[in-house]
């Protein structure tokens, strides 16, 4: 009788356990809608007006998150700048319980090649599965080979999701 009692008790713990772990892979945030501008503004040391590249060079990237009543939340990061042989920008998102870290990173086919002018370019997509909550969220601004600073986060905070709301806030730039 204990065997099956234990038996039961066994197959319960399983059940319960894998419910969980699917819960979690269904529930985890999903990115989604990835667009960039392109070079919307573009500049060098050499064929622009000093007080111009001044100006551009002082600008630092702006976030916006709006997030809508179903839990999506939508970013637009602005001004991040990047070289002008710059042919996309990528972002790819993690999350762990109440944990985001999301990493934007410039993409060129040859990261070797470099460039004498610089670009103004922004970038928006969606977050998806958040649930009305707060997080912790880290941003990071990788380079052309993805590396970036786990210890120099461009943004780290902690953001509250609550539905038909609007964000933004001024991140720090480091490559």
């Amino acid at each position: 009788m204990k065997e099956k009692f234990y038996g039961f008790v066994m197959l319960g713990l399983a059940a319960l356990t894998s419910c969980s772990s699917e819960q979690s892979v269904l529930d985890s945030v999903k990115l989604s809608d990835l667009s960039n501008t392109g070079c919307k503004t573009s500049y060098s040391a050499k064929e622009s007006r000093p007080e111009f590249y001044a100006e551009e060079k002082e600008k630092t990237p702006k976030i916006t998150i709006t997030v809508d009543n179903k839990g999506v939340a939508t970013f637009h990061v602005t001004d991040l700048e990047y070289d002008c042989n710059t042919d996309k920008i990528l972002a790819q998102v993690s999350s762990q319980d109440d944990e985001i870290k999301i990493v934007i990173a410039p993409f060129k086919e040859d990261p070797t090649l470099e460039a004498d002018c610089y670009c103004r370019y922004d970038v928006g997509f969606k977050l998806s599965n958040l649930t009305f909550n707060k997080y912790h969220m880290k941003i990071y601004f990788a380079n052309y080979y993805g590396k970036y600073d786990t210890a120099s986060p461009a943004y780290y905070g902690t953001v509250f999701f609550s539905p038909n709301t609007t964000f933004d806030f001024d991140v720090s730039y480091h490559q």
